[in-house]
């Protein structure tokens, strides 16, 4: 395959997978409680729009993906009261209190559909730099079209999310291990830390991120060592990024 049509191949599988997100898209709206993760999740994300950033009680998942929530409902605030759609912030949020909140739902979900599509193409990218463009393609294709994943895409929830920050971080470690790059690896370590500060099981990848070394011939030398524990502190920092609160408020 030529690189003109390698790039239209990416390109094409990516907007199978975005359409695929995209499509019902607001499916069970205007139902509040469609999904039950979904109306936690809208619940505690409309909370920081007070501008309160404390979680409270509400730690069963980390902050991040409710942060970026919350950022994305005062931007499109905003741009409603700019055209004169909306009026100040507390009818927006009463809005959604009194159950019309399709658009706030649909926002939210759009953003889980642009992470499962940003997905497919980080695939692509993972089985060039393990194999070639063919086998790239066809992991991307098949990520694409996987019900599964084209299921939670279509949830407000981290999952998607989630899952784009574990495939860049793992794609970052796989370079920095197969090309000795310790800066990659810090990076992957990096965005890790906000994969767990999204949903919290990502932070098993660093294990990953320790075995490094092991494949590259000769092993664990002492300037490694060093970059897998810059790299865990580094990621404990993204974490802390997102999710502040679990060391401002431990106890909580």
């Amino acid at each position: 395959m030529n690189q003109s049509r390698i790039a239209w191949a990416a390109a094409g599988t990516v907007a199978v997978a975005l359409a695929a997100r995209f499509w019902g898209i607001g499916w069970g709206l205007p139902m509040k409680y469609a999904h039950v993760d979904e109306s936690v999740v809208i619940f505690y994300a409309m909370r920081f729009l007070s501008g309160d950033l404390h979680p409270r009680v509400f730690f069963d998942y980390p902050s991040l993906f409710l942060y970026t929530l919350a950022f994305l409902w005062h931007a499109y605030h905003a741009l409603g009261m700019l055209l004169g759609a909306f009026g100040p912030l507390d009818e927006f949020i009463q809005r959604y209190l009194a159950r019309d909140a399709a658009d706030i739902y649909i926002l939210a979900r759009a953003l889980s559909a642009v992470c499962g599509a940003a997905t497919t193409w980080v695939v692509y990218r993972t089985g060039v730099l393990l194999y070639n463009h063919r086998v790239g393609l066809v992991a991307a294709l098949l990520l694409a079209i996987n019900p599964l994943h084209i299921l939670h895409c279509h949830y407000a929830t981290p999952d998607a999310a989630a899952m784009l920050l574990v495939t860049v971080g793992a794609h970052l470690l796989l370079r920095g291990a197969l090309r000795d790059v310790p800066r990659d690896i810090i990076l992957g370590c990096a965005v890790i830390g906000l994969g767990a500060s999204t949903k919290y099981y990502p932070a098993a990848l660093l294990v990953n991120a320790a075995l490094f070394p092991l494949c590259i011939r000769d092993g664990y030398r002492p300037a490694r060592v060093r970059t897998v524990l810059l790299g865990w502190a580094v990621a404990a920092g993204t974490f802390l990024l997102g999710t502040p609160y679990a060391l401002l408020d431990f106890p909580a």
